[in-house]
């Protein structure tokens, strides 16, 4: 059954007189995620739900940090109204939805989530975001997600940037993160170890999911240049997500222990950045 505004508003002020925290804060997240991790595993198509339910288990440091960095824009910049571009799985439009911002989603294939969008009232629209036009109005948004998408896109990571620019009002804001390429991922190369997944793997992929894994690496510098080739003033970038530890033997693993003591937030998975539209 669908929930309305009011039902959403009364559900996010509970968990936050309980925690005493504000929402979207770590322990309202943490929390929300904890009561409705189920809802969202039941409500993943059931072709997606072994790789959504994976998602979900393996990005909460992700949902946090995201969470936060919205909660920010909310709170210093007025932003109520925000489009979650490459939405699928659906949880943080979900998140967000639950915590009483308005929330569009756009994706490729939204049936994917249908029952996660539809039980938080996100509103879909269905478009490949790296040759079509965003199917929404120009300046029609507060801010915009394009979050842990980039390194996905196989044709024109610029194209759904620059659309995201046009759908934003003047001064609004676009969340954009990528994997962080950290120095024990730098080593692991160097040890002849693949950082992308292999093509054949990508391909069964695709036709399993829809979509293919990383096949692209962005640097700072790069997504950083790509945002402001777009339109975007950079306020601020921060490293978050959980640790990258994944080791290929037991040297990697000596590398990788020694590089967690005197690096650690050079070592976690992810890197993000919001851009202000000029």
């Amino acid at each position: 059954m669908a929930t309305s505004l009011k039902q959403r508003l009364s559900e996010s002020e509970r968990v936050r007189a309980r925690l005493g925290a504000d929402v979207l804060g770590r322990r309202w997240t943490d929390a929300w995620l904890d009561q409705n991790a189920k809802r969202l595993r039941n409500r993943a198509a059931p072709g997606y739900r072994n790789w959504a339910t994976d998602y979900l288990e393996g990005h909460r440091q992700h949902f946090i940090t995201v969470c936060e960095l919205v909660a920010e824009l909310r709170a210093d910049e007025g932003v109520e109204r925000v489009l979650d571009v490459g939405a699928v799985p659906g949880h943080i439009s979900a998140l967000l939805s639950a915590a009483g911002l308005e929330v569009e989603a756009v994706d490729l294939d939204p049936s994917r989530a249908e029952r996660v969008f539809e039980r938080w009232e996100v509103p879909t629209h269905r478009a490949d975001i790296e040759t079509d036009r965003l199917p929404v109005d120009d300046e029609s948004f507060d801010a915009a997600l394009l979050c842990q998408t980039l390194e996905h896109l196989r044709i024109d990571p610029v194209h759904p940037i620059e659309e995201i620019h046009r759908v934003l009002r003047p001064g609004g804001f676009l969340i954009t993160s990528v994997p962080q390429i950290t120095p024990h991922m730098k080593w692991r190369f160097f040890r002849g170890d693949a950082l992308l997944a292999d093509p054949i793997a990508q391909r069964e992929k695709l036709e399993k999911l829809g979509h293919v894994g990383d096949v692209r690496l962005l640097s700072r510098d790069q997504v950083e240049t790509l945002l402001d080739a777009c339109g975007f003033d950079l306020i601020k970038s921060t490293r978050g997500g959980g640790l990258r530890t994944r080791s290929g033997g037991k040297v990697d693993e000596v590398v990788g222990r020694a590089m967690m003591t005197v690096a650690r937030r050079r070592m976690q998975s992810t890197l993000y950045f919001v851009g202000r539209k000029r």
